[in-house]
């Protein structure tokens, strides 16, 4: 039974926790780094209107905010939407997985999982398929760095199935 009781400081949990859950920070600043990269390769191959399609994510309002009524800025857009789309069941696998070790107190798998899919599946191939399919390859590098990361969470899941399910 749970019950609120007055907080002891203990400095070894507080650094376990901290450390259990720095593939979250890593997480959220390589997204960061991402956004970065993702705006200067779209401001170098197509200018500012492959920069305000970005915020197509948000709808269309966000879109004619920055646009104001550009059909160009909404073309590429839709077109870059629905490339980017395809990434997002394995998006929220993938953020489940890193979510998933961490609740079960493994910080390290999370950290793995999480590192290498926003600093290695996510940025190597923004910085490479731009370089063979233009504007495509930018909207597409989330897809192929999320499926990259999807078959390493599934690695890891079976890894370490043992942990979570039952002997028999």
């Amino acid at each position: 039974m749970l019950h609120v009781v007055r907080p002891r400081w203990n400095l070894k949990t507080l650094l376990h926790s901290c450390a259990n859950g720095s593939s979250e920070m890593v997480g959220v600043l390589a997204f960061s780094i991402i956004t970065i990269l993702f705006n200067r390769i779209l401001m170098a191959l197509s200018g500012s209107d492959g920069v305000a399609a970005l915020s197509y994510l948000l709808g269309g309002r966000v879109v004619d905010f920055f646009a104001k009524g550009n059909e160009h800025v909404a073309a590429v857009a839709l077109h870059g939407f629905r490339i980017v789309a395809t990434s997002f069941i394995t998006l929220a696998y993938n953020t489940f997985s890193s979510g998933w070790f961490t609740a079960l107190n493994d910080g390290r798998t999370s950290a793995i999982l999480s590192f290498c899919r926003t600093m290695i599946f996510l940025v190597l191939p923004v910085l490479v398929l731009p370089r063979i399919w233009g504007i495509d390859g930018v909207w597409l590098s989330l897809t192929v760095g999320e499926i990259f990361s999807l078959m390493m969470g599934i690695y890891y899941f079976r890894k370490f199935r043992s942990v979570w399910t039952p002997e028999r």
